[in-house]
């Protein structure tokens, strides 16, 4: 939540989760062509993970901007969250996350990996490999009659 840029930010604007130091982490994510949207968030008492998406992945969104996870399933995230605050018969409460309660002597240093294309490689598509056995159909080409496949292969 406290980092500049980040996709939960968007938590901010739920006025219900920010009392007594309330401290929140969370993870947006979206999966390829919008058809999932998740959220990962954890407070100090509760994880809690919301998926907007379908079994089928034919159903998906069409943009990012109905797509993405900081869009479909953070707002369910914080709408639950007001909630679960709100109810104190559940007996979650704000608050900051514990301190460790032993001293963090390992330091980690994950830095994203360096991708480098391979341009060496011959590109699959201008050199096909048929591993069906199946010959392709042609398709007609008026310049050339021999492209025309016979009857029954159209």
């Amino acid at each position: 939540m406290e980092e500049p840029g980040g996709t939960s930010q968007a938590l901010w604007e739920y006025n219900g989760l920010w009392k007594k130091d309330n401290q929140i982490g969370g993870k947006t994510g979206t999966s390829s062509d919008y058809v999932d949207g998740w959220y990962m968030g954890i407070t100090k008492d509760l994880v809690t993970g919301i998926w907007v998406g379908a079994d089928d992945r034919s159903v998906h969104f069409t943009t990012s901007e109905t797509g993405e996870g900081s869009h479909t399933a953070l707002p369910i995230f914080g709408r639950f969250m007001e909630k679960v605050y709100a109810d104190q018969s559940l007996g979650y409460t704000y608050g900051p996350f514990p301190k460790p309660w032993t001293k963090i002597t390992k330091t980690y240093n994950c830095p994203s990996p360096h991708i480098e294309e391979d341009t060496t490689s011959t590109d699959s598509i201008s050199n096909p490999i048929d591993t069906t056995g199946v010959t392709p159909v042609q398709e007609n080409n008026p310049e050339n009659p021999e492209s025309t496949p016979p009857n029954n292969q159209r």
